[in-house]
């Protein structure tokens, strides 16, 4: 990952300043924990997403473009881009209501808001799934799951070989491997949002769901789509899959199991690739998914 040069809260503000020369202020929030963006918000009224890589500068104006053709077809919140600089250096869109909606959040609601929650995500699943990539009239990538595992599989040779115990390493590989032996059927491949889980779900209190950041959605494996909300617990994965119609919910549910598996070995590769994160946190997540899991058919 090569970021671009990264900047000060004030040198982002004075780019948004060259396109609008009469812009003001009261406050701003500078948000820099995200992979991809550096997000700065105004007010708490506007988000202003600034691309850290050339990559995400590229795919920028398709991600307004497709959140506006998605807007039309579902009912939960999505972003409307109000601008997108020339190049994509930067976008804008109104803020959308609510907050993050973490494990806890979901946890401590009621019954019906969280059938509510339910209905909505599905529904927003199921649309976004069974949407033409065609009809969209953007270009997407197909992911390339064989290509990532050979990647991953080199680089926690590289990286992790040296840092994990033997039998963490072993265990690292084995991860890997289901990765590398899954096979996606042609009808298990759709439009998917590619990044779908608690921080890019937003849930205002008043039922209402709003899904944020479609910059890596893709045409891949429906079942990466049920990986982050199957971490609200297997009720919530069992209840949204029946209201998505998916008749092979088991086949689904074990695909997740190998997402979470390379998310928690891609965390730790990444504390060395100058991501946001630290190894010692990412180490701490993996140990933390082979206690829980460990039982998983993938080990």
């Amino acid at each position: 990952m090569i970021y671009l040069n990264m900047k000060s809260t004030e040198e982002y503000i004075g780019l948004i300043k060259r396109e609008f020369p009469g812009f003001g202020y009261r406050e701003v929030r500078d948000i820099r924990i995200g992979w991809d963006h550096v997000i700065l918000i105004f007010d708490g009224e506007r988000v202003f997403r600034f691309p850290k890589t050339a990559e995400y500068r590229e795919r920028l104006s398709r991600e307004a473009a497709f959140t506006a053709f998605l807007k039309t077809r579902t009912e939960i919140s999505l972003p409307e881009y109000e601008f997108v600089a020339a190049g994509g250096s930067f976008g804008i869109y109104r803020m959308l209501p609510g907050e993050e909606l973490t494990l806890s959040v979901y946890t401590a609601l009621p019954a019906k808001k969280k059938e509510r929650i339910e209905e909505q995500i599905s529904g927003f699943i199921k649309m976004l799934h069974g949407t033409p990539p065609a009809d969209t009239g953007l270009a997407f990538p197909s992911e390339n799951l064989r290509e990532q595992a050979e990647t991953l599989s080199a680089d926690t040779e590289k990286f992790l070989e040296p840092v994990l115990s033997k039998e963490e390493y072993a265990t690292a590989k084995k991860l890997i491997r289901a990765f590398l032996e899954m096979r996606v059927r042609t009808e298990d491949k759709a439009l998917v949002h590619n990044d779908l889980g608690p921080e890019h779900i937003l849930y205002d209190g008043n039922d209402r769901i709003s899904v944020i950041d479609f910059s890596d959605a893709a045409i891949g494996d429906i079942s990466i789509d049920f990986t982050g909300i199957r971490l609200y617990g297997r009720p919530f994965f069992d209840r949204v899959c029946s209201l998505y119609g998916a008749g092979n919910r088991d086949d689904i549910f074990r695909r997740t199991e190998i997402f979470l598996g390379r998310a928690m070995v891609s965390l730790m590769i990444d504390s060395f690739k100058g991501f946001p994160v630290n190894f010692s946190e990412s180490y701490a997540d993996f140990r933390n998914f082979i206690d829980k899991f460990g039982d998983f058919s993938i080990l």
